[in-house]
């Protein structure tokens, strides 16, 4: 989850300087990073925990689903782009991506012992083995 949301943020520096030096006119700039990056980790789980547990993990399928999911957080992310300028939502927006993170580092070390958050290769919940089950 982190990978997709922090995927698309270091995407859209580099998308941000494409669209100032194209001359393409944009609104909600921060707003598309925001939703896409968390409706993309909504949509990534919808579509891959019913494949996983139907076909168990393959490489193959992981990596076509991120990619469905990167076209589809595009598109709503084009989709907000064009919409009207709303000031207020960006910087609601902004504090949104840094709530995301601290979120992030709170599930990394204290992840809840559901089956989500379990690493089979190591047989723990999170990074710290004192707050982690050793099995499911």
């Amino acid at each position: 989850m982190k990978l997709i949301m922090s995927g698309i943020l270091f995407y859209s520096f580099f998308e941000y300087f494409l669209l100032k030096r194209k001359n393409i006119y944009f609104n909600n700039y921060i707003t598309s990073i925001f939703i896409s990056g968390t409706l993309g980790i909504f949509i990534f789980l919808i579509i891959y925990l019913p494949l996983y547990f139907i076909f168990g993990e393959n490489f193959f399928l992981n990596i076509f689903v991120l990619f469905v999911v990167i076209c589809i957080c595009e598109v709503i992310s084009y989709f907000i782009l064009n919409s009207k300028k709303q000031n207020f939502i960006n910087y609601v927006s902004l504090f949104g991506i840094v709530f995301v993170y601290i979120l992030f580092t709170i599930l990394t070390y204290y992840p809840p012992n559901c089956n989500l958050f379990y690493d089979k290769t190591t047989g723990k919940y999170g990074l710290n083995d004192n707050y982690s089950l050793k099995s499911p």
